[in-house]
């Protein structure tokens, strides 16, 4: 059963570190996404043993995802999270998560934060609980079981590439 993880960053070397060091022992590899990065965001992730792809120009959170999936694909993985590098993704919650997609047989998980860092996440998350019944659309951390990694095409030209999926799946 491998697994990977799928880290986007973009200038978080104050994080990034961390953030590896508290997931590596739950995964057999670990791909960061570089977005331009200005600081030493990719020499941190080359640093600590992981994939890095650095994108040549900025291209945004979900299309970072989207790359950092694709090259996860490349591993014929069982399961693929991923994570904020700003560190709001507690790494103790990953076994109970891969637990869980297993035994429920899940496509997809999207896990929730307790917390939300700006007054439109919060408002987004009330919203999508009574609209959706999922308390957290936005979250950074998401399981992708290997039916639902099926689905992700090679490139997109809308946002939210893991939210959309998580209604496919």
């Amino acid at each position: 059963m491998s697994k990977v993880a799928v880290i986007p960053a973009y200038n978080e070397s104050a994080s990034l570190k961390a953030v590896i060091e508290s997931i590596t022992q739950y995964f057999d590899h670990i791909v960061v996404i570089d977005d331009c990065s200005t600081d030493n965001t990719p020499s941190i992730a080359l640093d600590s043993g992981c994939i890095v792809c650095s994108n040549i120009r900025n291209l945004g959170y979900d299309q970072s995802v989207l790359i950092g999936l694709n090259i996860a694909i490349k591993f014929s993985p069982s399961i693929v999270i991923t994570l904020d590098a700003d560190g709001q993704h507690p790494a103790v919650s990953i076994p109970a998560i891969i637990k869980h997609a297993f035994s429920q047989n899940c496509d997809m998980l999207l896990c929730s934060r307790n917390e939300f860092p700006r007054l439109s996440e919060t408002i987004s998350s009330h919203l999508s609980r009574i609209i959706y019944n999922c308390p957290d659309l936005f979250t950074g951390m998401k399981c992708y079981c290997r039916r639902s990694l099926e689905l992700i095409p090679s490139s997109c030209s809308w946002d939210s590439v893991g939210t959309y999926y998580a209604f496919l799946s």
